[in-house]
């Protein structure tokens, strides 16, 4: 079995403001409304927006396999992670 490359991108932000306000802002729904050109396509989530396990896609470029998203840390106000894999990157 061939290994596929692994690459480990983190970005950690500081924004001053009301936590809940501005922790709402980083779910992949609330993302169309203030970044230019999001979409998203949401596969699992129990409450249809962002929170532990869900699961969406995202156009990665042009005739490229999709982004797939899984959200690993969710506490709201606080902390949330994302763990992106993009297939049949090489």
């Amino acid at each position: 079995m061939k290994n596929s490359l692994r690459k480990e991108y983190i970005h950690k932000i500081d924004i001053r403001g009301d936590n809940m306000t501005i922790f709402k802002l980083f779910c992949p729904i609330a993302e169309k409304d203030w970044v230019p050109g999001w979409e998203c396509n949401m596969l699992y989530s129990e409450s249809g927006i962002a929170e532990k396990n869900c699961v969406f896609t995202t156009k990665h470029q042009v005739n490229m396999t999709d982004d797939i998203w899984l959200c690993s840390i969710y506490n709201p106000g606080v902390e949330v992670e994302y763990v992106r894999t993009t297939p049949d990157i090489l």
